[in-house]
């Protein structure tokens, strides 16, 4: 079975992608705005991200920081963005992201749970290098049966 090769401990591979902190507005006395889904203003290049989110006022019962969906562009002007998966990303946490080998960018749309007040969105993208442990496999038995003839 073939296996991703990155190497993410090393920090020089990450880049900051997106930072922001998404707040509700007051509407009156007793209610308030919801965060509204949001696409990001963003291209990610790599299909590989770490995303934290973070929210002062969460609750120790809180285990959903919002989801992001990586979208591609259809190529058909009357279906638009086509939403590729949906990531569940951990409240006052860090996930890892792997997106599928769709496309060379992906535009990310960010979703939060209603009850947020505020919540900080921090997106890194890897640059690093990136191999297949079978493409890996491919080439080390060419470069044996090169030596062979």
């Amino acid at each position: 079975m073939s296996r991703l090769i990155i190497n993410p401990a090393n920090g020089t591979n990450w880049r900051l992608l997106y930072q922001h902190q998404f707040t509700t507005q007051q509407i009156s006395a007793r209610e308030r705005s919801l965060i509204p889904d949001t696409v990001l203003p963003v291209q990610a290049e790599s299909r590989i991200l770490a995303a934290k989110t973070f929210s002062q006022y969460a609750r120790s019962t809180w285990k959903s920081g919002g989801s992001l969906t990586p979208l591609v562009d259809s190529g058909v002007s009357d279906i638009g963005q086509l939403a590729l998966n949906r990531y569940q990303l951990p409240c006052n946490g860090a996930r890892l992201l792997i997106f599928p080998k769709f496309s060379t960018t992906y535009q990310l749309k960010f979703s939060c749970p209603w009850w947020f007040s505020e919540i900080a969105l921090t997106l890194y993208e890897y640059i690093g290098s990136e191999s297949d442990s079978t493409e890996d496999l491919i080439r080390e038995l060419q470069t044996q049966v090169q030596l062979l003839f």
